[in-house]
């Protein structure tokens, strides 16, 4: 313990996290403002039911206006940061506007959101203001040309485990035999220029194995010195090809940004206009400062824990009975990602037993009159986004004056191309189950034949 503390306190030079701060910063801002030029914005300020993570059904969106000035919050936060400008304000701010847009609606959940969130939460405790900044430029004694090692070490930890568990992820049989991406790339054949190659009946099985080897390799390339460019040649040609063929908003090029943090801390200094705003890093001046040893042990303590907690979390779907990619059971947080075809239909039906001087009621329920399209289609094959609309429905009709009202599902999902099969138990009344991390036993297994 001794030795490694030592190694997560060792100072290093402070370019590449100034770098990093800088260009995360711009691009957690324009991840925001993309939201309103693709309309994603309209799932929080539009639905009259908003579907809510597990502990958080009480974290709803705020009225219109508030969600406006939440996005403008956050938004500058994003470009504070990048400014360093008032940081530890502008990084929790950011981390708060990250977190409150994250936890406010699930359907919006994707992996790099969540990536997000967590990086967001660790920039308010690096000092990557402490150089190229409007603090040091208010406040010069607070300029350092050193970081510890661990405010760099953390973030490529993260990334590295999202590649390690994305290509573990990888190891199933639908990937392996290039079903999802034979799916994806069906519906890419009439891009321009590029169509017929991804129309390739070639293509999803090259692009399957490509992918796996990629995300296994990507953390061994760039932590081995000599293989290091190598690694992020590879990474380029990966995230670039993803911007072509799949968009992804700012996850590429912030994957790359973070990649960065791989080479030598000071590689930022041989940018020319970068180099006049970072301090000279001295070894000798920069070891000759040293931190309490309760911080120390407080700090070392609290990333081995999250350490811990990142690598644990994700194999919490083997706790669940089933195929993770059907029942979706312990699939979010774990880097599961783009390893599932999913298309499903669903319909709910409620009913009101009969009751004294009242005959049994059936009601066929619309949920575009409730949600948006977005809304339905990702709540269409998650059986616990089911589970959270026949709960609100319940709650609906016990409003109109019904008693006890019942809830029933006639689902239909196809995985990975399979034939469509029930996902939910029709003869479940899902208005009686109650939500929690337990296994559903209302959720009815996969078929695996083609």
């Amino acid at each position: 313990m001794q030795r490694l503390k030592q190694q997560l306190f060792k100072p290093i030079d402070i370019a590449s996290l100034v770098f990093f701060r800088i260009v995360a910063g711009i691009l957690l801002a324009g991840e925001q403002i993309n939201q309103f030029l693709t309309g994603d914005y309209l799932n929080y300020i539009q639905p009259k039911f908003h579907f809510s993570y597990l502990f958080f059904p009480w974290l709803k969106p705020f009225p219109e206006t508030g969600m406006y000035v939440l996005w403008a919050a956050t938004i500058l936060a994003g470009l504070l940061v990048a400014a360093g400008a008032f940081y530890r304000i502008s990084a929790t701010a950011l981390f708060l506007g990250y977190s409150l847009l994250f936890l406010m609606e699930e359907t919006e959940f994707v992996n790099h959101f969540y990536l997000y969130c967590l990086l967001c939460f660790w920039l308010i405790f690096v000092p990557a203001h402490r150089a190229f900044s409007v603090d040091v430029w208010r406040k010069p004694e607070l300029k350092r040309s050193y970081t510890p090692a661990w405010t760099v070490y953390l973030f490529v930890f993260q990334i590295s485990l999202v590649y390690f568990y994305a290509g573990l992820a990888k190891l199933h049989t639908d990937w392996l035999l290039a079903k999802p991406l034979k799916i994806w790339m069906s519906y890419k054949a009439s891009k321009p220029v590029i169509g017929g190659i991804l129309g390739n009946a070639f293509t999803p099985w090259i692009m399957s194995y490509a992918g796996l080897l990629f995300d296994l390799l990507f953390a061994p390339l760039l932590l081995y010195r000599r293989t290091r460019w190598l690694g992020f040649a590879l990474a380029a040609m990966f995230h670039l090809s993803n911007v072509f063929i799949f968009g992804l908003a700012t996850f590429p090029w912030f994957s790359l940004t973070l990649t960065s943090l791989y080479f030598n801390p000071g590689w930022p200094r041989k940018l020319p206009f970068f180099r006049r705003f970072i301090p000279a890093f001295v070894p000798e001046k920069a070891a000759a400062e040293t931190v309490s040893n309760r911080h120390q042990k407080l700090v070392m303590y609290s990333v081995l824990t999250y350490a811990a907690l990142q690598i644990l979390i994700p194999f919490r779907h083997f706790l669940y009975p089933g195929n993770v990619n059907w029942t979706e059971e312990g699939h979010k947080f774990s880097w599961h990602m783009m390893l599932r075809a999913k298309d499903g239909m669903v319909n709910f039906q409620v009913k009101a037993p009969k009751t004294e001087g009242q005959e049994e009621t059936r009601f066929s329920i619309h949920p575009e009159d409730y949600l948006t399209q977005n809304q339905i289609n990702k709540m269409a094959d998650q059986p616990d986004l089911i589970l959270q609309f026949a709960h609100f429905l319940k709650a609906e009709y016990e409003k109109k004056g019904y008693k006890n009202p019942e809830v029933y599902v006639g689902s239909q999902c196809s995985l990975n191309g399979r034939a469509a099969q029930p996902l939910i138990s029709p003869q479940t009344d899902l208005a009686a189950q109650e939500r929690s991390l337990k296994h559903y036993d209302w959720i009815l297994p996969l078929q695996e034949k083609w």
